[in-house]
């Protein structure tokens, strides 16, 4: 009885883990390339965007460039 206690809550701490670190992503198509698959927000130029993963790191990578440039 104990184990499957424990058991338990181990899976519903995972469950829970993976709704706050998933938070910020959501299903759904992506504003630059229109790939449809979970997103991620970013804030670029005063806008917010959602992006998939592939055009995130794009624009990250741009972010970084400008911060570096000026």
């Amino acid at each position: 009885m104990k184990r499957a206690l424990a058991i338990l809550l181990v899976v519903c701490l995972i469950i829970s883990f993976t709704f706050i670190l998933g938070g910020c992503s959501r299903k759904g198509k992506c504003e630059e390339c229109g790939r449809v698959e979970t997103l991620k927000t970013i804030e670029f130029d005063g806008e917010k965007y959602h992006l998939c993963k592939d055009c995130y790191t794009i624009v990250e990578g741009l972010k970084e460039l400008a911060s570096i440039f000026g």
